[in-house]
């Protein structure tokens, strides 16, 4: 099956399926380049862009082998440059300083800047730790916004101005991740869990209303639409 004018955008959710549909581009973020691989087993000529932050792929090695694993056609790092990937051949590499990824997201937002700042505010959960972590963020200048699976989306909207994206593996509940990892932080993902839910409600209709999920409750929490056709068995 073969639908041209679609772009899949994979997370690293455990347990999702695969779109048995052959897309235009697949746009990967962090390790879930590892479900790439499994869906280009059927669709090997598709186009890999991987997407992670300067941390992710420094300090975490598991991310770093799935993307460098993965033959990606072109990989998007926030928050820094990496020498290790100017030295690549036949791959194009983009980076965004932290000031170029807030501003290349916030537009794709209701209220621009705004919104970027007011889904910071949903990082913690209570109101003393909400105003120290937006203290601190503020201070250096810090401030991500979307997770790594929302700003994937983002990259494919923007680079597929006239394709339907399909989503899977990215949620709003801070679901555990398909691969293991010993840092402490990959083990509780309803922070940035908890941004993602505001911003994708923020997200200016006429974006929104191309996405596409294989995931009942991503459906629901998003309000967004399902995906009815075949998966990938």
């Amino acid at each position: 099956m073969i639908d041209s004018n679609n772009s899949l955008v994979l997370g690293s959710r455990h347990g999702c399926n695969l779109p048995d549909l052959k897309v235009k581009e697949v746009f990967s973020s962090n390790a879930s380049a590892i479900k790439a691989d499994i869906y280009k087993k059927k669709y090997s000529n598709v186009p890999l862009t991987c997407c992670t932050t300067f941390k992710e792929f420094t300090r975490n090695d598991i991310v770093r082998q799935a993307i460098l694993n993965s033959s990606p056609n072109k990989i998007v790092v926030r928050g820094g440059e990496i020498e290790e990937l100017k030295q690549l051949r036949d791959c194009k590499i983009k980076f965004f300083s932290g000031h170029e990824q807030r501003k290349f997201q916030s537009r794709f937002y209701k209220l621009n800047k705004i919104s970027l700042l007011l889904g910071e505010m949903h990082y913690r959960k209570t109101f003393k730790n909400t105003l120290r972590y937006f203290y601190d963020k503020l201070t250096n200048n810090s401030f991500l916004g979307a997770s790594t699976g929302l700003f994937s989306i983002l990259l494919a909207l923007n680079e597929n101005e006239n394709s339907d994206i399909i989503i899977s593996g990215i949620g709003l509940d801070g679901g555990p991740q398909f691969y293991k990892s010993e840092r402490e932080v990959d083990q509780d993902n309803s922070p940035r869990a908890g941004v993602d839910k505001y911003l994708i409600y923020a997200l200016k209709n006429k974006f929104k209303k191309r996405i596409i999920t294989l995931d009942e409750k991503m459906a629901k929490d998003a309000d967004i639409r399902l995906w009815k056709g075949k998966i990938i068995a």
